[in-house]
């Protein structure tokens, strides 16, 4: 088998969605994740084996969305989040998977991490969009899948969420404080009318003040 997460789909509470800080106000206005294109993903063993899908399971297209169930990590935010240019959206799994699966046309699973080896041996055609190389094993990566038989007509449909699914909006450690507070205004109309309950907070990764005042206590 493959690297699996310890405990699967049920370990933590919650799936984060790294982005551009700049398509922040429109997915909270629209109430939906985007769902990108894996051909234009920078990591090629990703989008091939998601062409490869698609080719046998003869699909004219395939979007997919890629969120977390992984503790913070620097690269997420350096990579994912774009840097200085990224958002965090923290959600509820629970409430989240509920919402996924009002859709039937979407597919979901937590991604299985494999060797080579492994990959040839134990996975199977259906779990292919699943499928990592073990080296990434620590992202805990989730994915959302839209399959299409035939050529979608216009813009392509995103994933719906409820506001309520959504808990916690985190935004970058490199902006500063008048930076990030000039962000929060841009929001501010939509968490008052819909995102009332949404914590929104700036990261520490870069900084996180009581692990360097515990340095200073070490004797």
């Amino acid at each position: 088998m493959g690297i699996l997460f310890v405990g699967g789909i049920g370990v933590g509470k919650w799936l984060k969605k790294y982005m551009e800080i700049e398509y922040l106000e429109k997915t909270l206005e629209n109430r939906e994740l985007f769902l990108g294109k894996p051909e234009d993903w920078p990591d090629k063993n990703d989008g091939e084996l998601i062409q490869i899908y698609k080719v046998k399971k003869k699909l004219v297209d395939i979007r997919v969305t890629c969120l977390t169930m992984g503790p913070d990590r620097f690269h997420f935010w350096k990579i994912f989040g774009k840097g200085n240019l990224g958002v965090c959206l923290w959600f509820d799994k629970k409430e989240l998977l509920l919402d996924i699966k009002t859709d039937q046309n979407l597919r979901e699973g937590s991604v299985c991490y494999f060797t080579p080896t492994q990959l040839k041996k134990n996975c199977s055609i259906d779990g292919l969009p699943f499928a990592k190389r073990e080296q990434y094993s620590d992202e805990k990566e989730f994915r959302v899948l839209r399959e299409y038989d035939e050529q979608a007509t216009g813009e392509t449909q995103g994933i719906a969420f409820n506001p309520n699914s959504l808990k916690k909006i985190y935004f970058n450690s490199w902006l500063s404080k008048s930076e990030c507070d000039e962000k929060v205004e841009k929001i501010k109309s939509l968490k008052e009318n819909c995102y009332k309950d949404v914590e929104i907070c700036q990261n520490k990764t870069l900084e996180f003040q009581e692990f360097i005042n515990a340095a200073k206590c070490v004797k």
